[in-house]
Formats: C-alpha cells, sequence, structure tokens
C-alpha cells in the first residue's frame, strides 16, 4: 500500500506527478493506521504488539519531524495553487490519457477566462499579500497578457 504512492500518478513527471509526496501521505496514513491497530491488540498478543511497535518506532522518526512536516504543509499549500491554476490552463487534465500532449477541448477564450479568474483569486486571497512567490507568479500572468496584447496589436497592423 504505502510502496504504490511512489508508482502513483500518470508518468507526467514533476511538477504533474508527485511521487514522494504520495509516498510520505501514504506513510502516514501506514503509521496511523497501525497506532489504531496497536492501541486495539489484547495482552494475549505480544508478537503482533511487538511488530506493531516496531513499525511505528521505525516511521515516527520520518512522520513527526517537525521540519519535514512543515515543508510538506508548505508543499500542499503550493499544491493546490499549482492545481488550480493548471486547471484554469486547462494543462494535462487529471483524467487524460495523452498527458502533455493533450490538445484539450477548451477554446482560448475559454482558458483564457480561467486564467483571469485564477488571477482574481489569487490577489484576493491573504497568501498573496504574504507570499512574494504568489506575488511572482502573478506578475508573469500579467506580463503574458501584456505580451499577448501586444502581438494581437502586431498582427493586426500586419
Amino acid at each position: 500500500m504505502a510502496l504504490d504512492g511512489k508508482k502513483q500518478g500518470n508518468g507526467y513527471g514533476f511538477p504533474f506527478d508527485k511521487p514522494h509526496f504520495k509516498f510520505y501521505q501514504r506513510l502516514c496514513t501506514v503509521y496511523a493506521t497501525v497506532q489504531k491497530l496497536e492501541a486495539g491488540l489484547s495482552p494475549g498478543q505480544p508478537e503482533n504488539a511487538k511488530m506493531a511497535n516496531y513499525l511505528i518506532k521505525d516511521l515516527h522518526s520520518l512522520v513527526e519531524n517537525v521540519g519535514l512536516k512543515e515543508a510538506v504543509e508548505e508543499f500542499s499549500e503550493k499544491n493546490e495553487v499549482f492545481e488550480r491554476l493548471r486547471l484554469a490552463m486547462r494543462i494535462t487534465g487529471t483524467d487524460s490519457k495523452e498527458g502533455l500532449n493533450d490538445a484539450g477541448d477548451q477554446d482560448m477564450k475559454t482558458i483564457k477566462q480561467g486564467v483571469v479568474d485564477f488571477k482574481k483569486q489569487m490577489v484576493s486571497s491573504p497568501m498573496y499579500k504574504e507570499d512574494k512567490v504568489y506575488q511572482k507568479m502573478i506578475g508573469q500572468i500579467a506580463g503574458i497578457q501584456i505580451l499577448a496584447k501586444v502581438s494581437k496589436v502586431i498582427n493586426s497592423n500586419l
């Protein structure tokens, strides 16, 4: 079960597939499950208790590592934002069989509106005001929008 986390994904690579992140999440699930199992063991099962305790001890240093927990929390937040942007831009749908080669079924106006909506949501969120990374990302999106307008003007004058 836990080892399947490293194989989970659609083969798109990072940042679309996150095998180490999924692996860590699965290890946390195993840790919590084994703790519950250990608590429910009867005193007449010393071998099972010993095995459960061994697993808990091995997983504890990983799952309860403060630095790793903070990094995973930060990654989770940034991953959620990335997934929203990916969805807005219609990049590699989660149900796509063609991966990064999927042309998608949305027209450019729909994608543009999705990106505009994403940008509005981000700018109004508290995390935008607190994190320079988000401010830089929105600046890049704004820059792309300006370039698109300039390109449109240039092409109309040709």
